[in-house]
């Protein structure tokens, strides 16, 4: 169970869900995974990027279902991206209530990665490491109770902060234009072996 303070997060580790890595990319401890998740993480890191110009979601991104919480890329390029979610029962940290606000820093990080991941691909190569790290939330603010299920988020992510392979982020998150959450996040970005 999680909950939220003015002072403090706590976490008990999702009682009675396979799910991890609230924080941290997923594939980061496959290793911890079960194995059908583990199993299906190497297919899709083995499948190919889209042959079209631009790469998809599963191209910019690690996440896959049922942590994929961004439905759509509404605009994205080397400095930004807008995504938007529809939240769903499936989602980690849903009740008879809804989905607790606290999802959006995971909302927030999806977006992130779409962002530094289009810019990875452009820049770097479609072949080139795709591992990213949530290091720290600077900053959170929720202006929501709980998320219901159905409803539409839109979220843009910013880099602001741009320096070797860390990067901060600043991210809003609106419900039907309503502002409902703010989150400022430090992320670190993998090196190819050949970078080092």
């Amino acid at each position: 169970m999680y909950r939220c303070s003015d002072t403090a997060v706590e976490s008990n580790y999702c009682q009675g869900r396979h799910y991890i890595g609230h924080f941290l990319f997923v594939t980061r401890f496959a290793h911890i995974l079960p194995e059908k998740w583990r199993q299906s993480l190497q297919a899709e890191r083995k499948s190919p990027m889209n042959t079209e110009n631009e790469p998809v979601l599963e191209d910019l991104i690690p996440h896959r279902s049922p942590m994929l919480l961004i439905a759509d890329i509404i605009e994205v390029d080397g400095t930004h991206a807008i995504t938007r979610s529809t939240v769903a029962p499936t989602w980690p940290l849903a009740d008879d209530n809804g989905v607790s606000p606290l999802i959006l820093v995971e909302v927030a990080a999806q977006s992130a990665g779409v962002c530094n991941g289009w810019d990875r691909i452009h820049t770097q190569g479609s072949d080139s490491n795709p591992m990213g790290w949530l290091v720290g939330i600077k900053k959170a603010e929720f202006f929501s109770g709980p998320l219901p299920i159905g409803s539409s988020l839109t979220a843009r992510a910013d880099n602001t902060y741009n320096f070797a392979n860390l990067r901060e982020i600043a991210c809003t998150i609106s419900r039907d234009d309503e502002l409902i959450a703010r989150v400022t996040l430090q992320l670190f970005q993998a090196q190819d072996d050949n970078d080092n």
